[in-house]
């Protein structure tokens, strides 16, 4: 099976199936080279290799941060940590899962 092509700059719609918290800055990762890197103060990427839709995802290093985590950043660090699949919807979204979450990304411009 060919691998999915998730490369890209994406910013995080839902997850699981609810809205990031209002008022803080949108959450963006950038998946290019087998790295995956966030603009949130959650992990400095995580490395990723792919074998069609399945994911196996490795913390790249620990936090880099120069203030205290927020709980949705905490979530979401523990989220992408544990990814296991990404697929591409017919509305051009990016669904990456968990076992036991699942997150949506749209394309940022």
């Amino acid at each position: 099976m060919p691998d999915v092509d998730i490369t890209g700059r994406w910013r995080l719609r839902f997850f699981h199936g609810a809205a990031p918290p209002a008022g803080e800055e949108p959450v963006e990762i950038t998946i290019l080279d087998g790295r995956i890197e966030a603009n949130a103060c959650v992990h400095g990427g995580w490395r990723y290799r792919q074998d069609g839709p399945l994911l196996e995802v490795t913390p790249a290093q620990g936090p880099v941060c120069e203030r205290m985590t927020t709980p949705f950043e905490d979530r979401f660090a523990g989220f992408m940590d544990t990814i296991t699949r990404a697929s591409i919807i017919q509305n051009g979204a990016l669904i990456l899962d968990s076992p036991g979450a699942q997150v949506e990304f749209r394309r940022a411009r």
